[in-house]
């Protein structure tokens, strides 16, 4: 939608090919509070 995308390419030693994450402004706006979320359980049990 006109904002530029992040990406990694990476070389991984598995069978047929390679890792490529893409993040956009919308991906990332809902991985955010999935993260979150995440680092507060672990804050709490560790």
């Amino acid at each position: 939608m006109g904002t530029p995308q992040e990406s990694l390419r990476m070389a991984w030693e598995v069978p047929y090919g390679s890792l490529y994450l893409r993040l956009d402004a919308l991906s990332a706006f809902f991985l955010l509070p999935i993260f979150f979320h995440i680092r507060a359980c672990r804050t709490l049990w560790d």
